[in-house]
């Protein structure tokens, strides 16, 4: 067992427990360090995964700030691309099935020990689909007549953890749910994780975050974290964060409209569009931010013809008496200079209210009346249009 943040005997209280998989490297896969001679189903190995598992375990251990519990344990399980040497892994047990499967126990274990405990399972890596999702593990195909043996079912997972009660579990799933043809005769059985049982629903807030639909594949990247794992981390980090009783936080739904629109939204050019999906109950608080987050401010005129022309300024700063802002004002600071990208003004801010004001060196468009615009800007509240008017 590799721990990045050791479980500790003595703490009380609620606790966050994560387990963190990134399966890059597979050895029985072409390319593999024990390549196999039957068909494997999938056949290539990963950049992104391991990228990507290293980088949401970060997140948890120095970023997440849950409302009702602290930081309790970490375990990691990576494997990088075959070939690649990657000091990040170095020490890191691989996430073989079996290896993989006592983690998921010792995982169950540390959640079920106070109900109000928080429940993390991350996994980046290969994927299929059949009844449900099909998590491969880096020692998939290693047996001809059992072809997913070495894989893990999300359900069985995402079903069996009810038994252990931590009352608020979160499943965030970065692989692809293609359904292969090969297997669809097939009854293929899964390494198992529980024994099956139905239990009465304990859990007061459960979610299970995919990177893609039923069907579809899911885009990793040749450096860096997958295009799921990009827009998660910048979900959690503020694109996904709503403003509740003076604090920033990001809750589950949040989470699931930030990341659906990000993936989508930046899909590769050319390629099918990636549409992440989600099922939960329950809409609890995940993640407090320390303050409020950056945004991408945008600004363009109507009409549309007069936004080049204009000078853009924008403040933070006190709403006018007189025009009441939506939110509370952001702190006094220098105006921002915004770029002119695609028809839009834009540039990063720290979400709040800011003064807008335009000017047009060659006097052909006013603003306004009023000369000045006090605008809230929020995630996924960022765009404004302002209305000038032509002065010949």
């Amino acid at each position: 067992m590799t721990y990045l943040v050791e479980p500790d005997p003595q703490a009380t209280g609620p606790l966050v427990h994560a387990l963190v998989i990134g399966v890059a490297g597979y050895r029985h896969l072409p390319g593999g360090s024990e390549p196999v001679s039957h068909d494997t189903i999938v056949r290539h190995q990963l950049r992104s995964p391991a990228s990507s598992a290293l980088a949401f375990a970060e997140w948890v251990r120095t970023e997440m700030h849950h409302p009702d519990a602290t930081l309790g344990s970490i375990d990691v399980l990576v494997s990088p691309r075959p070939g690649v040497r990657d000091p990040r892994c170095a020490g890191l047990e691989l996430p073989s099935v079996d290896a993989t499967v006592k983690a998921i126990w010792r995982w169950a274990d540390l959640c079920r020990q106070n109900p109000a405990n928080v429940a993390m399972f991350f996994f980046s890596g290969h994927g299929l689909a059949l009844r449900s999702q099909l998590l491969l593990m880096e020692d998939f195909g290693r047996n001809p007549m059992l072809s997913c043996d070495a894989a893990i079912e999300v359900e069985e997972l995402v079903a069996g953890m009810c038994r252990f009660v931590a009352e608020t579990q979160y499943f965030f799933i970065d692989a692809c749910r293609e359904i292969p043809h090969q297997l669809t005769e097939y009854d293929s059985r899964t390494a198992p994780v529980f024994d099956g049982r139905i239990v009465e629903e304990q859990r007061k807030e459960w979610g299970v975050v995919s990177s893609t639909r039923m069907g579809r594949p899911a885009y990793g990247r040749r450096r860096g974290v997958s295009l799921f794992t990009e827009h998660l981390l910048a979900s959690l980090r503020g694109r996904a964060a709503r403003r509740k009783d003076s604090r920033w936080s990001v809750s589950l739904l949040a989470l699931h409209e930030s990341v659906s629109t990000l993936t989508e939204r930046h899909s590769p050019a050319g390629r099918e569009p990636q549409f992440a999906e989600s099922r939960f109950s329950g809409d609890r608080l995940l993640h407090l931010l320390p303050g409020p987050p950056q945004v991408d401010a945008r600004i363009c005129c109507r009409p549309e013809k007069a936004t080049g022309a204009a000078r853009v300024r924008i403040v933070p700063t006190e709403p006018a008496p007189t025009e009441p802002a939506l939110t509370e004002p952001a702190p006094d600071g220098p105006p921002a200079v915004p770029v002119l990208r695609e028809g839009w003004w834009s540039t990063p801010l720290t979400a709040g209210v800011h003064e807008v004001s335009l000017d047009f060196e060659a006097g052909e468009y006013l603003m306004g009346p009023p000369p000045k615009r006090y605008l809230p800007f929020e995630p996924f509240d960022c765009d404004h249009t302002i209305d000038v008017r032509e002065t010949g």
